[in-house]
């Protein structure tokens, strides 16, 4: 197992669904030992010291968001079955026949989403609702083991290490990225750089952003590096529809990200021999680098995002090497390259 792979598996090993991030929260602070500080935001973000900020020098922000898409309990259970709601831009094609968990206080309760067989249908198969119903299989005899309204679950596929680098599982949107976030701050922490890194992995991006918009209150912060999910192509689409597994952290630009910025990580990259591509979008990023570059008076912000096959599924798939020379990149940022 690579590094890598370790320090994504950690990541992905406690849940996080948007608006509950706290056990994914407690799994990513486990993994930085070497934080000057580390505190639980109110909304849910985990935010770290890892270098301190500098009289009249920049502060470097490192941020992925933390959440995930998943479900929420609706209704109280009945006849075994309990109704759940997504959260966040769940795929709902691959919702039906799905298996699941419910996270409860006492552990994780399994279920599998119900299916219509296709010969009970009639005309063309039909987009599972978004309320869904899961059957739990019966009902614990003890009504306060019972899944109440309110409590979060998530789809549920073991992650899964394919041909040679690129491995599936779910949550890679961000888990994905906050591990190239965690590995990258801490290689240029240990670098002793002469400005400050903060770390940020923020919840509710999935659900309207919260984490972003908030993560750099009461920091002194000049610029960001916010890491995401971009599309990647299987190979049939047209080529400038998505970028490619295994061709690097892709460079953002768009209308709230820091042009210059972007441009001395593209040159940093190829410095290091590290491809990129470039992903440019007309208006939104879909992303916190809006909610980011627009807090405390202005932070220059730039996006890097790794290619992501089947976002939103529960069988997200990438190449493991964009994490790694993601997190390279952002490890070797000096001060020349916050422009």
């Amino acid at each position: 197992m690579t590094e890598t792979q370790a320090l994504l598996e950690a990541l992905l090993s406690a849940p996080g669904v948007s608006g509950d991030e706290g056990p994914a929260a407690l799994a990513a602070k486990a993994l930085l030992p070497a934080a000057q500080w580390v505190k639980i935001s109110p909304v849910g973000s985990l935010i770290a010291q890892l270098s301190p900020p500098r009289p009249n020098k920049s502060c470097l922000l490192l941020t992925a968001h933390l959440d995930q898409i998943g479900l929420v309990v609706t209704h109280p259970p009945e006849k075994g079955f309990v109704r759940a709601s997504c959260v966040g831009g769940v795929d709902r094609r691959m919702a039906a026949g799905a298996r699941v968990e419910i996270d409860t206080p006492q552990g994780p309760l399994p279920g599998v989403v119900t299916s219509t067989p296709p010969h009970l249908q009639s005309g063309e198969p039909k987009l599972p609702e978004s309320t869904l119903l899961i059957d739990l299989g019966g009902l614990p005899e003890d009504e306060s083991l019972h899944p109440r309204p309110g409590m979060t679950g998530r789809f549920m596929l073991e992650p899964t290490r394919l041909l040679g680098t690129r491995y599936t599982a779910p949550a890679l949107d961000n888990r994905a990225g906050c591990a190239a976030v965690v590995a990258g701050a801490l290689g240029l922490s240990a670098r002793s750089p002469d400005f400050g890194v903060i770390l940020a992995l923020t919840a509710a991006e999935e659900t309207g952003g919260a984490g972003g918009a908030t993560a750099a209150f009461g920091l002194d912060i000049t610029h960001a590096v916010v890491v995401d999910m971009s599309m990647a192509a299987t190979g049939f689409e047209p080529p400038h529809k998505a970028g490619k597994l295994g061709g690097g952290p892709m460079v953002g630009f768009a209308p709230a990200l820091h042009y210059n910025f972007a441009l001395a990580l593209e040159r940093l990259a190829a410095e290091l021999g590290i491809a990129t591509e470039r992903e440019v979008m007309a208006s939104a990023t879909g992303t916190d680098s809006e909610a980011i570059a627009k807090s405390c008076g202005g932070i220059k912000t730039a996006l890097l995002s790794i290619p992501l096959r089947y976002m939103h599924t529960a069988a997200e798939t990438l190449e493991l090497e964009d994490i790694a020379q993601t997190a390279r990149l952002l490890s070797a940022i000096g001060e020349e390259t916050l422009c």
